[in-house]
């Protein structure tokens, strides 16, 4: 993910999601940043929702991080929302099992 309203280098980390078929989410997420990152070294809950290719997700407890985009042959692409930062967000899933 990479702020919106700078030029920033990129946070990274290895999301972990499984995908219900009735569409529910869960999982996990992992920073591998190389730059400081307030999530480094911390395993973080997501949960959330998929309908058709619109995703959205909740990173942690209290949700305070949300996601929302598409899912499609394995890419999420996105919009990440936090303390009134936005970010773009996306992703590449692996399927483990049938894909979506």
């Amino acid at each position: 993910m990479r702020p919106m309203t700078r030029q920033s280098t990129a946070y990274t980390g290895i999301l972990k999601l499984k995908i219900t078929p009735d569409g529910l989410v869960n999982g996990t997420y992992v920073s591998n940043s190389i730059r400081p990152d307030p999530s480094y070294g911390k395993i973080i809950t997501v949960t959330g929702g998929l309908n058709g290719q619109n995703i959205h997700l909740a990173f942690g407890t209290t949700g305070n991080f949300r996601v929302t985009g598409t899912l499609t042959k394995g890419h999420l692409v996105g919009t990440a929302f936090t303390k009134g930062q936005m970010y773009q967000f996306e992703a590449s899933l692996q399927h483990a099992g049938a894909s979506r």
